[in-house]
C-alpha cells in the first residue's frame, strides 16, 4: 500500500485537483489539496481533502484514505480515480 500520509518535515504540502471550481470573482481556479487533521479509519494514514472527498461521494460512514478504498475494490490507486472520473466527474492532478 502508499503511505501517501503526511511526513514531519513542517513544510505545507498542497496539490491541485483538476476539477476546477468558480472562485469569489466567478473565474476558475484549481481546487488546492488539503491535509486534514483526520485519520484513515483503517491504516491510519493522515486524510487530505482528496480522500474526504472519494469517503464522502462513496457514502463511507467513517472516512478512509484512497489506498484503503482502492484495496477495497480491489483496484489500483488509478483505476479508482479513472472510475471516479467515469461515474463522478472527479479526479485530481495526474501528480498524486
Amino acid at each position: 500500500m502508499g503511505d501517501h500520509g503526511r511526513q514531519g518535515t513542517g513544510e505545507e504540502l498542497f496539490l491541485l485537483f483538476c476539477a476546477k471550481n468558480r472562485g469569489k470573482d466567478g473565474e476558475k481556479r484549481m481546487a488546492r489539496l488539503k491535509w486534514l487533521e483526520e485519520y484513515c479509519n483503517k491504516c491510519g494514514n493522515q486524510l487530505n481533502s482528496w480522500d474526504a472527498r472519494l469517503s464522502k461521494t462513496l457514502a463511507y460512514r467513517y472516512p478512509c484514505c484512497e489506498s484503503c478504498i482502492a484495496a477495497e475494490y480491489d483496484m489500483t490507486a488509478e483505476e479508482l480515480r479513472d472510475r471516479m472520473e467515469d461515474y463522478f466527474g472527479i479526479r485530481p492532478c495526474l501528480g498524486i
